[in-house]
């Protein structure tokens, strides 16, 4: 089992592509996220994800190796992502 934590300033802040593109990128791990070696991808955490203000949350779920995060939309429309 492996876990990420969030640190005490937990948003970061990522340059453009290399096109660029001008875009300022945010991260912010608000629930630890967490992994196992059984599965190739997060199985638990939540993380919020924006672009230029606009922001998404990703959450990984439970702990099952399902697969699945559940992406929340800004105006919040809810879908389910296949990792």
């Amino acid at each position: 089992m492996w876990t990420v934590r969030s640190s005490p300033t937990p948003e970061y802040q990522a340059a453009a592509p290399d096109e660029g593109d001008g875009n300022t990128y945010t991260v912010n791990v608000t629930s630890p996220l967490t992994g196992n070696f059984e599965c190739t991808y997060l199985v638990s955490g939540v993380m919020i994800v924006g672009k230029n203000g606009l922001s998404m949350t990703v959450d990984f779920g439970d702990g099952s190796c399902d697969n699945e995060a559940i992406l929340t939309y800004p105006n919040g429309m809810m879908e389910t992502y296949e990792l």
